[in-house]
């Protein structure tokens, strides 16, 4: 594992959730107003690359995606998805990105 994979498992993804300073609801609820203020909206599959715990993913089930796909290297912060995604179609996959 490399020294930034270890970081970010090791500290920042202990820490994500706390850094973003607002409940997990909360910021999908952003997140989701962002999305319909763009336009995005549908069906079908939709990748969430790099998902951390989750916030785009969840707010891309609430649009109608489905599957969403999260993608993400650290396992904690997919766990994380996974304790607060409930019965939306999200599919959590753990990957290691390359540089």
């Amino acid at each position: 594992m490399s020294d930034v994979a270890k970081h970010y498992e090791n500290l920042l993804a202990r820490h994500y959730s706390w850094m973003v300073g607002t409940a997990f609801d909360a910021k999908v609820a952003e997140q989701q107003a962002l999305l319909e203020e763009l336009g995005v909206h549908g069906e079908g599959l939709a990748i969430d690359l790099g998902c951390g715990p989750g916030y785009q993913a969840v707010a891309l089930a609430r649009l109608g995606y489905a599957p969403v796909r999260a993608m993400d290297s650290s396992e904690a912060l997919l766990n994380e998805l996974a304790n607060n995604s409930k019965d939306l179609p999200i599919e959590r996959v753990h990957a290691t990105f390359a540089a």
